[in-house]
């Protein structure tokens, strides 16, 4: 068993004498800069395994004295995630950032292990002042690496944020001394049992300078500027790296302070400013055409949206899954899009048309990334997010589940926006993956890896009994898609195969489905059908891409729905249903343009279809043969958005102006 100091101790440490290991050469100090952090998230990793197994959260004390007198820290399971998280992205970006560095820097990696332990500290700390100081430390390794290039812009985006940053810190500071000297302790748990009990005339003013500095160090809107072209600035590795470190361990600074912040009032105040950055970042970002100014709007709106969500969770009005699910969603999959950003090169979205048309690995990891971005099944941020509305709903929130809606569909029109510039098979391409090393992109690949098999492993247990000839499906056709070398008969044949099997287990399998209720009548249908496309492509041998695989996801998405009992599993399969029948689409000719339309609409229809479920779900309705019990307005609520949403899915009501070009073809599929 480590002692979890040395997770602080030991990069604080290496990062000192890292120069005098220079001496023995550069390899060596990489090395030694590697192993460091793979120590951190071995010992992150072991605490985390006993957390599991029913082990108490670990309380240590510093300089022999007892809290509230002394600095403590604590590891229990949320802060064995986030550092375990902060050392693996720190691999992940120290790997990328060898290939991009300037030639012969020292100085970059000894900042890079500065970052980490500062990020470590803060999450670790339950001491107020302490937190300021870790807060200086990432802020000293932040400014560093920030300026640490020589572009103009750069430097220029440093200084705003290094502005920014110091003012922060002063209110920071400010609340935390006038706090002492209210409660005359420093420890935050001390802090927070003797704050209710003072009588004290301008608390309540502290706690605003105090709320000040941290929105200004999590930088929401309106204080997200400096941030922003910090995004456009910076070498996009670095960025990936503050993400996955320093940005995270903010967010649990706030969550642990917030346990100061008692009442309503300023519930109201941190979901309203949460809200307001989540739903204007995502408008902004729409407009933009740089492709790391809109990554950049992105991680404020998804910040916004995890402060948001901290007054209901700390109410426990949602789940604190949800918020675990939505971090860990959004750190590896902004972290990936940056790691691609800066292996691409390209600076404005129509730069990317085409991009990596000659890796089908980092474009299968840059379409996971954005469909995780966008909050579809399987990826984390599906499940998270359906947690916070399912919450929010339940408890009589209908407002925000709205807002919340709202900003999701904008968050579909960019991201999607920029993939059909990625799709596009022609036209200039800055940078494909010829000459990309292996360790340059080990991280990206390492975090799409995650996010699809973490995704998986919840779908597998929402849809139930019969999930077998669905995931079956699934998993050949993910499969089918990295196997392109293989001849268009052959693949066919797979295809084949697979249907037949799935057939087989629904039909005739142990829990045979009968074919004589309306169940059985379109699984017939859709398994007919399968059979017989997969019977036709045996005679085509013309090269058809990705189409096998996307097909046999979009089948076994179909069967999951048709075999959903809850309103959750419905919902995932429709939305992977969406998102691979969009993939197909934009395989065709003009596909990309049409796929980005037809896309749109669909994501407008599936927050309809959410929307109706979540007024089912405020009255607790969770599946799907129990929604002919509403009654009332309720009922005309949820059928009427219900209606609604499967309207514009089916090109109905007037929205069938998405298929007006009839001239789109999907005869011929590229090798997209």
């Amino acid at each position: 068993m480590v002692n979890p100091i040395l997770l602080i101790a030991v990069p604080l440490a290496v990062a000192f004498l890292l120069p005098l290991v220079d001496m023995l050469g550069r390899r060596t100090t990489r090395a030694v800069h590697l192993l460091t952090l793979a120590f951190e998230l071995f010992v992150a990793g072991e605490w985390l395994t006993r957390f599991q197994h029913g082990a108490a959260a670990v309380t240590l004390m510093t300089g022999g004295w007892a809290p509230p007198i002394g600095i403590n820290l604590r590891l229990g399971p949320m802060e064995a995630a986030l550092v375990g998280l902060a050392a693996l992205t720190g691999i992940g970006s120290a790997l990328y950032l060898a290939h991009h560095e300037e030639v012969g820097s020292l100085r970059g990696l000894v900042i890079q292990l500065l970052l980490v332990t500062g990020a470590i500290g803060l999450i670790m700390t339950r001491d107020v002042f302490n937190t300021f100081v870790f807060l200086e430390i990432s802020g000293i390794g932040t400014y560093s690496i920030v300026v640490f290039g020589k572009e103009r812009s750069g430097l220029e985006a440093g200084f705003k944020y290094i502005a920014l940053g110091s003012a922060a810190s002063t209110f920071v500071l400010i609340g935390v001394a006038f706090l002492y000297k209210i409660t005359g302790t420093l420890n935050l748990d001390d802090m927070v049992h003797k704050l209710p009990m003072t009588a004290v005339a301008g608390t309540g003013t502290v706690l605003l300078l105090l709320m000040v500095g941290l929105m200004s160090e999590l930088k929401l809107f309106p204080l997200n500027g400096p941030a922003i072209d910090l995004y456009d600035g910076v070498e996009p590795g670095v960025m990936a790296l503050i993400v996955g470190t320093t940005v995270n361990a903010l967010f649990f600074v706030f969550w642990k302070i917030s346990a100061l912040y008692a009442g309503p009032a300023w519930a109201a105040m941190f979901a309203s400013v949460g809200m307001t950055t989540f739903l204007v970042c995502n408008v902004l970002a729409i407009r933009q055409k740089r492709v790391r100014r809109m990554l950049g709007y992105s991680s404020s709106a998804q910040i916004g949206l995890l402060v948001f969500l901290v007054p209901f969770v700390k109410s426990g009005e949602i789940a604190l899954t949800a918020i675990a699910l939505l971090l860990l969603n959004h750190t590896f999959a902004k972290a990936g899009l940056l790691w691609l950003a800066g292996t691409h090169g390209g600076e404005e979205i129509t730069d990317w048309r085409g991009a990596f048309h000659d890796s089908l690995a980092l474009k299968v990891a840059l379409v996971a990334f954005v469909l995780a971005m966008t909050g579809l099944p399987p990826f984390p941020g599906f499940w998270g997010k359906w947690q916070a509305l399912v919450g929010l709903a339940q408890h009589g929130h209908g407002w925000w589940v709205g807002l919340l809606l709202a900003g999701s569909l904008f968050e579909f029109v960019y991201y999607f926006g920029w993939l059909k510039e990625v799709l596009t098979p022609s036209g200039s391409v800055t940078r494909g993956a010829a000459g990309v090393a292996l360790s340059e992109v080990a991280g990206t690949l390492l975090y799409a890896g995650l996010a699809i098999a973490l995704g998986f492993r919840v779908l597998m247990g929402v849809w139930g009994g019969f999930r077998a000839p669905s995931i079956f499906l699934g998993v050949v056709g993910f499969v089918l898609l990295f196997v392109r070398a293989l001849p268009e008969r052959f693949k066919a044949a797979l295809t084949l195969a697979a249907v037949a099997w799935a057939g087989w287990a629904v039909f005739a399998g142990g829990q045979a489905c009968p074919l004589w209720n309306i169940r059985g009548f379109f699984l017939v249908m859709v398994l007919f059908g399968a059979f017989v496309i997969s019977v036709a492509g045996l005679g085509i041998p013309a090269e058809r891409g990705s189409f096998w695989g996307l097909f046999l996801i979009l089948v076994g998405s179909i069967v999951g729905i048709l075999f959903a009992g809850s309103l959750l599993g419905f919902f995932a399969g429709w939305e992977l249903m969406t998102w691979s029948s969009y993939l197909l689409v934009s395989q065709g000719r003009r596909g990309p343009k049409a796929g980005y339309l037809y896309m749109l609409f669909a994501a407008a229809a599936g927050l309809l279809v959410l929307g109706g479920m979540m007024v089912a779900e405020s009255v607790g309705v969770q599946s799907l043969d129990a929604l002919p019990t509403l009654t009332g307005g309720l009922a005309l609520a949820a059928w009427g958005l219900l209606a609604a949403g499967f309207a514009v899915k089916v090109a109905s009501w007037g929205v069938h102006m998405r298929t007006r070009n009839p001239r789109i073809s999907l005869r011929r599929f590229s090798p997209a």
